[in-house]
């Protein structure tokens, strides 16, 4: 994670699940203002954006990238945190293809 705020969120881990659709979810602790945040995912130059859910009452949040094509499983897929329009941390550039 290249981290641009030092108190903005930490990456806890992630993973894909794999059903009727390819999903990615990424963990990320948030502390503070930055619990609004939201996730920003960029996949050939289209953006899906994603609001966290809280997991139970700790500070960790879990963002879902859903349904994501089996034709895209190989391309670069950026994971970006963004609050107030900014992004805040660079979580991973990844593909599908390269995390199964």
């Amino acid at each position: 994670m290249d981290k641009i705020s030092d108190d903005a969120a930490e990456l806890i881990n992630a993973s894909i699940s794999v059903g009727n659709s390819i999903n990615v979810n990424y963990y990320v602790h948030l502390t503070g203002k930055y619990t609004d945040a939201v996730m920003r995912f960029t996949v050939l130059g289209e953006t899906v954006t994603v609001q966290g859910e809280r997991v139970g009452e700790t500070e960790k949040y879990k963002f879902t990238y859903k349904g994501i094509a089996p034709h895209l499983m190989g391309e670069i897929i950026t994971a970006e945190l963004v609050y107030n329009g900014e992004v805040i941390d660079t979580c991973d550039t990844f593909s599908v293809e390269r995390y199964a």
